[in-house]
């Protein structure tokens, strides 16, 4: 019978199927994967196939969701889709200054001339060496020149401290700089005038014992030669003449022994 496949069962009966749209029913033995052109596959289930060389190759060019590392050019991401809006692409040394750093430098001085209010109390200023104590009074360290501009030095300014000898180095200190009774204990030094000078400038005992004037430590010392620069009673003793000479306006006055 022409398009029927005849097959014999197991009871040797003979038994026939359409080539067109068989329909077959019990288990088919004697075919294989290969007689239906699928030698390559295995009985395997989508959900349990393996990734593929092809598959591998193409997962190779992608990136882990998790942790991605890229290569080349990225495109197509905006600073807006990562959350960084509000950054634009300035490098660190060329940013602006920003509202809060500005509202933080208003509040400090600039070191160049500075312009202080309220109360001002300081650390330690290294030039011209200004040392204070833990509060922030000044300490009975250096205070030169350069610490102390034109002006008036108070007692308010000064606390309870008093200026000694080691605050004040080599510097004047002039009526515009310092108000009255200020208290100068220790031993404070200046510069020590020509033995000529006839001025309200301090005198040192440097320019005293220039003058010969008696003192408690040159009594008994009596000198013997003529001072080079002698003012108002500047004295000494001749003992080629054995006179006892006084310097008083401008003459040199001799006093002897009685015979």
């Amino acid at each position: 019978m022409a398009g029927l496949i005849k097959l014999k069962n197991h009871g040797g009966a003979l038994s026939s199927i359409s080539l067109n749209s068989p329909t077959i029913t019990g288990t088919v033995s004697g075919v294989t994967s290969t007689m239906v052109g699928l030698g390559a596959v295995d009985n395997t289930s989508d959900a349990g196939k393996p990734v593929s060389t092809a598959q591998q190759n193409a997962l190779n060019l992608k990136a882990p969701l998790a942790s991605p590392t890229f290569t080349g050019t990225v495109g197509g991401i905006t600073a807006t889709m990562v959350g960084l809006g509000n950054v634009t692409n300035t490098s660190d040394a060329n940013k602006p200054v920003s509202t809060a750093q500005q509202t933080a430098l208003d509040l400090k001085a600039n070191v160049a001339s500075p312009t202080l209010t309220g109360t001002v109390r300081v650390s330690t200023l290294t030039s011209g060496v200004v040392h204070t104590d833990a509060s922030g009074a000044l300490s009975s360290s250096q205070v030169v020149a350069a610490d102390i501009a034109i002006g008036t030095i108070t007692n308010q300014q000064i606390g309870t401290e008093q200026i000694v000898s080691t605050n004040i180095q080599n510097a004047t200190i002039t009526s515009a700089k310092l108000v009255s009774n200020l208290d100068l204990s220790g031993n404070p030094t200046t510069t020590t005038q020509a033995s000529s000078d006839n001025s309200t400038k301090i005198a040192t005992t440097a320019f005293v014992k220039n003058q010969n004037y008696i003192t408690s430590s040159s009594l008994g010392v009596m000198p013997t030669t003529e001072p080079s620069s002698p003012v108002n009673g500047s004295f000494w003793f001749n003992p080629s003449t054995v006179n006892f000479r006084i310097y008083y306006g401008g003459t040199w006055w001799d006093f002897g022994p009685v015979h």
